[in-house]
């Protein structure tokens, strides 16, 4: 498509189309057998997992809800018995920016949650592509926005996806795309 700038070092994984077909039945989860193993997990302290989905918003609404509303409370259920808190970062309902000023600190104020959501969720990131290319803001807020959370690289005409998917997995930390996941639709 014009315009849509290539992604180097990216593999098309298998398309992974939702249904609203129920999930098969959970397998049970094996418990400790001994005392010692129960207070051993018990006496863990709860820790958080974020996980960052990145996605254009408009065409990936179903995909995005059926990971909220199916995917995630199952795995919250897993992750439970070792004590670890499943945290989904999905932006779409928004940044706050009512205390900025102007269109381009509100825009740069997006940027900078963005990348800071993506850093703060290492290393788990899932990514849905589909058919749109998503919003390419101005060269000036990419590159600021960037330079402050520690990463340089060529944003001339590249979307908010294209930055997520470079600065969470393909530059920044190549080593976290054993982490993450791409679905193609």
């Amino acid at each position: 498509q014009p315009g849509i700038a290539p992604m180097s070092g990216v593999t098309e994984l298998p398309v992974a189309t939702p249904t609203r077909e129920p999930l098969p039945p959970q397998r049970s989860v094996t418990k400790p057998k001994t005392t010692k193993a129960i207070n051993k997990v018990s006496s863990q302290p709860w820790q958080v997992r974020p996980v960052f989905v990145s996605s254009t918003f408009r065409d990936m609404q179903a995909e995005r809800d059926y990971l909220r509303f199916v995917v995630f409370p199952r795995l919250e259920e897993e992750l439970r018995n070792a004590r670890l808190h499943l945290e989904p970062i999905d932006l779409r309902q928004g940044v706050e920016t009512a205390d900025a000023a102007s269109d381009e600190a509100r825009e740069q104020l997006v940027l900078k949650v963005v990348l800071d959501e993506i850093e703060r969720s290492r290393p788990f990131m899932i990514v849905l592509l589909g058919d749109r290319y998503g919003w390419v803001p101005p060269k000036e807020r990419m590159a600021a926005a960037a330079e402050e959370a520690g990463f340089a690289g060529d944003l001339q005409d590249k979307s908010v996806t294209a930055l997520e998917i470079e600065f969470g997995i393909l530059r920044k930390h190549p080593q976290q795309r054993r982490r993450s996941f791409f679905y193609f639709r």
